[in-house]
């Protein structure tokens, strides 16, 4: 047992409790449909909608060829059905990845924006803001998700 699990201190469980009483007291006066519960943090499982509204996520990236395979291989196991992908691409000058992206192109909720001026990461992400067509979207600068963490799922 570390010294500040919730088993070993029942102050840390007392606050843990007071986060998840908390944030579902803000859920509640923000009248979200979402309920919060301790999982080594604070997590929230929202309700899910009778339709799905759709979700973009923009990832920015230069080369990293490895890193994609690992990436697309989770978002092939989300079971969200409403969502699309735009990567902006600054510049890759890797043959398999600019191949690699070529085959993704081909996917049909997946779109590459490539920019090849732009150093900010802010600008490099603003740069998909005109593709977006959504209710929703987020952006990823870590590039792999986790299903274990609920995200985007239904």
């Amino acid at each position: 047992m570390t010294p500040a699990s919730t088993a070993f201190d029942t102050k840390q469980k007392a606050l843990c409790d007071l986060a998840v009483r908390d944030a579902n007291e803000h859920l509640k006066r923000c009248e979200l449909r979402a309920e919060a519960e301790y999982v080594g943090s604070v997590s929230c499982e929202y309700e899910i909608p009778a339709s799905f509204p759709k979700v973009t996520l923009i990832i920015p990236t230069r080369n990293g060829r490895t890193s994609w395979r690992s990436c697309f291989k989770h978002f092939e196991l989300t079971t969200y059905p409403n969502y699309d992908i735009i990567i902006v691409d600054n510049g890759s000058d890797d043959a398999r990845i600019i191949d690699y992206f070529d085959e993704l192109r081909q996917i049909g909720n997946i779109q590459v924006k490539n920019v090849t001026t732009v150093r900010s990461i802010i600008a490099i992400n603003n740069a998909a803001l005109p593709l977006l067509r959504v209710d929703y979207w987020a952006r990823n600068n870590d590039i792999e998700v986790s299903l274990l963490t609920g995200w985007l799922k239904c």
